[in-house]
């Protein structure tokens, strides 16, 4: 339950700045203070502390007054003066513990403090590391996100290249072959092999059956 609070508040304190970037000390800053935790354990070290200052004093002195014999019937009813057995009295007490109870209750209101004082520190500690991962874990996401959109841009600049270039060989094949098909048509019939003609020694034709009878051509060289 306390690492799931924990997560809330360091998530919160990652996410509280809308248009600017939070660095990672102002994060863990943020949390600590936003954490009702650690404000509690905060009051709770002051207490102790305050407690441990007056640990081994002596008990504050208690006033005593009191009134005795005073009569209540008969004419000197409820009188405190007329009555020469009516007594009034002061006092003051003051208890004083021996020093070896006194020292222990030093020693145990300073060891509460120092207790209360480590529990908040540890405490701010996790809450501080808890708010690193988060601060770390939403910073790479995000320099994931743009990593992604960087590829994205890529992969479509790519596809336009590729396509750009499948356009251009296709263009270019369509040239060759039309080249060769128009020669072609000039030599004549069924396709045997390539060969060059005289009129045009560079283009391939495909030489028929009745142009090598003749001999009308020659190989290439």
């Amino acid at each position: 339950m306390f690492n799931k609070c924990v997560w809330v508040f360091a998530l919160a304190a990652c996410r509280c700045a809308s248009a600017e970037s939070l660095s990672l000390a102002e994060a863990m800053d943020k949390a600590v203070r936003a954490s009702p935790m650690l404000a509690a354990l905060s009051a709770n070290a002051e207490s102790q502390a305050s407690a441990e200052k007056s640990a081994g004093r002596l008990p504050e002195p208690r006033l005593s007054l009191s009134l005795q014999n005073v009569p209540v019937t008969g004419p000197q009813s409820w009188s405190v003066s007329d009555d020469s057995m009516t007594m009034r009295a002061v006092g003051l007490m003051q208890d004083v513990p021996n020093r070896a109870k006194r020292r222990a209750d030093v020693d145990k209101a300073g060891a509460l403090a120092e207790r209360a004082t480590a529990e908040l520190h540890l405490k701010t500690l996790e809450v501080r590391r808890d708010t690193a991962l988060a601060w770390l874990e939403r910073i790479y996401l995000e320099r994931q996100v743009a990593l992604l959109d960087a590829l994205g841009q890529e992969s479509a600049l790519l596809e336009q290249t590729a396509t750009a270039g499948v356009s251009r060989q296709r263009n270019r094949l369509s040239r060759v072959t039309g080249g060769r098909a128009g020669c072609g048509a000039k030599a004549g019939t069924s396709i045997v092999r390539p060969i060059r003609t005289a009129e045009n020694p560079r283009c391939l034709v495909h030489a028929s059956a009745a142009a090598s009878s003749r001999g009308g051509v020659s190989q290439p060289s």
